[in-house]
């Protein structure tokens, strides 16, 4: 009675036996390094990623089991169809090569130091103080909207709308740090793997690092509120002391009814600024390697990211055109 291999390589030819053994060791190899990443870099920032990449890994494993079943057959002595053994060899080969690419990209995180210093970054007070001040800029747009309805003189209105155009600036920035999770586990996905969304990849392609630069200046900006603040109330004539954000509640109402509403709001705002920017100057070197890491990282997996994307790609388009499901169990008929 005839070996497996010797039946494998006698119907298939020379080495098909061993590299069918190769392969699937390869494929093992890529579920224990994900189930390693998955223990060494728990993290949130990265949760989507590992995700996505585990997704590819699957995938990788339900052609490795397709791929088993009709070699097992082979090795049993019986005859598949031997260009369906070679479409899903060749799904097989790219599928491997996606997830050895991914995995390359997830050990890297820990190569160049971002999971420590993510784990030293203050991720969850800045969302915190962060969203603080987002809830209430609102507030006191609403106020200084209803100070400018009652409002007839003109350098009123025209310290309210300086009011105004100051925190609607400012607004979008706090809101990016009060999401600065989710911001930026969106942008190691997407750098790492391309967005699932496709109208999204215009604004990651090109430069290597849009979003780093953006959630970066974020937080310049935000130390920079005060004195951005002060310039324009000292221009507009409203200026007033620190704790109401240097705008001068009185300057910019007619009634003192709503300019205690306002003074009110103004130090609410000031005081949660005062802690989220006292939170960033306490926490500058951490904040700043851990932008550095993330730098890094994306950098380091530049390449291995256009490797695995174009795998993925080939992936993709070779299954469509074999019409290959690997969601579904591949039939293999026993041919004479």
């Amino acid at each position: 009675m005839a070996l497996p291999k010797q039946n494998v390589d006698g119907y298939l030819g020379n080495g098909w036996y061993d590299e069918w053994q190769e392969m699937d060791r390869k494929v093992e190899t890529e579920k224990k390094r994900l189930v390693n990443a998955k223990t060494r870099l728990n993290l949130s920032i990265i949760s989507d990623l590992y995700d996505r990449i585990r997704n590819d890994v699957d995938i990788a494993d339900a052609v490795k089991q397709d791929y088993d079943a009709g070699l097992n057959l082979i090795a049993l002595g019986k005859r598949v169809n031997k260009q369906t053994v070679a479409t899903i060899h060749d799904l097989y080969t790219i599928s491997i090569v996606v997830a050895e690419t991914e995995n390359d990209m997830l050990e890297a995180l820990w190569t160049v130091g971002l999971v420590a210093a993510f784990i030293a970054f203050p991720m969850a007070a800045l969302e915190l103080r962060a969203n603080e001040l987002a809830k209430l800029i609102p507030e006191l747009e609403k106020e200084l909207k209803e100070a400018d309805k009652e409002a007839r003189n003109a350098k009123v209105k025209t310290g309210i709308h300086a009011a105004i155009t100051v925190f609607e600036f400012i607004f979008p920035e706090i809101s990016l740090l009060g999401r600065a999770g989710i911001y930026l586990g969106e942008v190691v996905v997407n750098k790492a793997l391309g967005p699932s969304d496709p109208t999204k990849f215009q604004r990651y392609e090109g430069d290597t690092t849009p979003g780093v630069k953006q959630f970066s200046e974020a937080v310049h900006h935000a130390e920079e509120y005060g004195h951005t603040a002060h310039n324009v109330a000292q221009k507009v004539g409203t200026a007033a002391t620190a704790a109401t954000f240097y705008f001068d509640a009185k300057e910019i109402s007619e009634t003192s009814e709503r300019a205690e509403k306002l003074k009110e709001i103004f130090e609410k705002v000031k005081e949660s600024y005062d802690k989220l920017q006292k939170l960033l100057d306490d926490n500058k070197p951490r904040i700043k390697d851990f932008l550095l890491a993330l730098e890094r990282w994306l950098q380091a997996v530049d390449d291995v990211r256009m490797t695995a994307a174009n795998a993925r790609s080939a992936r993709t388009s070779d299954m469509t055109a074999a019409k290959y499901d690997p969601h579904k169990t591949l039939t293999w008929p026993i041919v004479p």
